[in-house]
Parts: C-alpha cells; sequence; structure tokens
C-alpha cells in the first residue's frame, strides 16, 4: 500500500518508468503526477505509468487501487503525451496489463499548440510488432478527458484508446468522459486492428468506435456519485448511486474469460474489501453497494493474477 503524488517527469511516466520485468500494485493510490512539455518536443506519455517492452514478457498487475488527476503535460511544436494514467508499448514481445477493483477518475491527456494531440485520456495501449493486451475486470472509470489541439479538435478515447492492441472487459463502468474544453467524449477508439472481447456485464456511457464490439453490454449513464471520496477501505472510490443502473446485476458465479466476477476469487470483494455480493446480486464497477441485512458472503478462494491471457 503506497501513495504516490505529484511526482514529474520531464520524459514519459510521471511516477514510474518500466522498461522491462514485471510491475504489481495492490492498495495504492497515484494522484496528481505528471509528464512535463517541452518547448522542442512532445510531452512524454504516461502521467503515472510508462511501460514498454522489447522482446519479453511483462505483466503490469493493478489490484484496488485508485489513480486520480494524472495528466500528461501540454506541448507546444508536436504533440502531447498519450494515456493520462498508463501508457503500455508492446515492441517484439508480449506485454499484459491486468487492471481488478480499481479506479480511474479525472485522468488526461494534455493540450498542444500543433495539429495533434494525445489520445487515452485513462489509458493508451500502444503495439509495435508485438501483443499488447489489456484484461479490466470490475472497475470504475470517471471524468477522464483527452487534450485539446490549437484549434480545438480533442485527441480520441477519452477513457482508452488502443492502438493495433488487444482489450478484454467485464464487469466495468465508465461513464462522464469529456474533452478538456466540457464537452461529452467518446470511451473507447482505436486505430488499426484491435481485439476486443466483450465479457458483458459492462455500463459504458458512451462506447464511441468500439461499439460493435461491445453487443453484450449497456450503453448509457452509470449513474455514479459526482466525485471521488472516502467509502471506507485504504483507497478512494467512487459510490454508486441507489437508483444506478449498475446496481446488482451480476449473477453469484457469473465469469467472462474464465474469470468469475460475483462471489469468487478476486471478485468476493469490491474495491474496499467489502463482501460481493452485498446482495443478491453483485454489482458493476469498483464499488458494491452492501445490504448489512443480506447474510451472503463467500470465503476467499485467491486471485488468479496469471489466468487472464
Amino acid at each position: 500500500h503506497v501513495v504516490l503524488e505529484e511526482n514529474q517527469a520531464s520524459g514519459s511516466g510521471g511516477a514510474i518508468y518500466l522498461s522491462t520485468g514485471d510491475l504489481e500494485i495492490r492498495n495504492s493510490t497515484f494522484i496528481n503526477n505528471a509528464t512535463v512539455g517541452a518547448a522542442d518536443a512532445s510531452s512524454g506519455s504516461g502521467g503515472a505509468i510508462y511501460a514498454s517492452n522489447f522482446a519479453e514478457v511483462s505483466r503490469i498487475f493493478i489490484l484496488n487501487s485508485t489513480f486520480a488527476g494524472n495528466q500528461t503535460g501540454d506541448s507546444v511544436l508536436f504533440s502531447s503525451g498519450r494515456g493520462g494514467a498508463i501508457y503500455v508499448l508492446d515492441a517484439e514481445g508480449s506485454l499484459l496489463l491486468n487492471i481488478f477493483n480499481s479506479t480511474f477518475y479525472q485522468n488526461r491527456t494534455g493540450d498542444s499548440l500543433y495539429d495533434s494531440v494525445g489520445d487515452g485520456g485513462a489509458i493508451y495501449a500502444n503495439t509495435f510488432d508485438g501483443s499488447a493486451s489489456v484484461n479490466i475486470y470490475h472497475s470504475t472509470f470517471s471524468e477522464n478527458a483527452t487534450g485539446l489541439t490549437w484549434d480545438g479538435f480533442p485527441g480520441d478515447g477519452q477513457t482508452i484508446f488502443l492502438r493495433y492492441s488487444s482489450l478484454n472487459m467485464a464487469g466495468t463502468i465508465m461513464g462522464n468522459s469529456t474533452t478538456a474544453n466540457g464537452a461529452a467524449g467518446t470511451d473507447c477508439d482505436y486505430f488499426g486492428t484491435v481485439s476486443i472481447r466483450d465479457g458483458g456485464y459492462n455500463y459504458i456511457e458512451d462506447m464511441g468506435e468500439c461499439r460493435k464490439h461491445f453487443s453484450r453490454s449497456n450503453e448509457g449513464d452509470p449513474g455514479l456519485a459526482s466525485t471521488l471520496s472516502s467509502n471506507g477501505g485504504p483507497t478512494e472510490t467512487i459510490a454508486l448511486t441507489t437508483n444506478s443502473p449498475a446496481v446488482d446485476k451480476i449473477p453469484t458465479g457469473a465469469t467472462a474469460h474464465a474469470i468469475n466476477l460475483c462471489g469468487f476469487d478476486f471478485a468476493d470483494t469490491d474495491q474496499r474489501g467489502e463482501p460481493r455480493p452485498g446482495n443478491a446480486r453483485c454489482d458493476i464497477g469498483a464499488y458494491e453497494i452492501v445490504d448489512e441485512n443480506h447474510p451472503f458472503m463467500l470465503p476467499a478462494t485467491g486471485f488468479p493474477k496469471d489466468q487472464v491471457t
């Protein structure tokens, strides 16, 4: 459990720069970290974390953690950096980014006086002759944004942007995404050939270019609380409103991509450590509304961090 706050990098990776090997993050907070732009260069990517992989296998594992207010810097002559919170680049290897029970809030890419601006307000996954795979389960993304070019055009994928990469996602909320000028944004965009596997039980406010791949999930307002708060547990989270359409949507024992989504393995608690299910069914996202009168609670059976491929 660590807090990495207000770190800056003149290159990429405001808090962490990973060039090889594995990284495991649990019960931690990354807040207000940034890359800093320069007048004669593009801003570095990955406001909190930058990870690149060359001819190796790397795994990044994130559990019960919060990324808030991280940002790539502005740029004058070139593009601002990509991936407001996390940027992953896979070249001639295999890079796996696993995110479970985590929250991404108000991360953004910087503005640019050039005609190109950074994509991926929260996450940017880039593959160059390799295989970058992003797996997201039971997580909540809210109010992530991309910056603007000199003439007011925003970057793409205010929540996540994929470039020749793959995404597996289930039980996750994406919503309230914006451009830097406050206009509504899209939650998922991509470039090139991508693989997107919809495990279902997602609630996405605007699916963007990824819409045709999310046939098993819901699109619309997920009904999130208006801000990140201390709701118990070691990290701040975003609560669900009581009338949220994400409440009680996942049946006990439901699975996606061989990952349990309700009541077993990592899905026996939410990000705070509160039991799942909190009622007859599990909620979508990182936060579970718990009915204290509901006695149903299953024992933990361990976390399958190497199970996702």
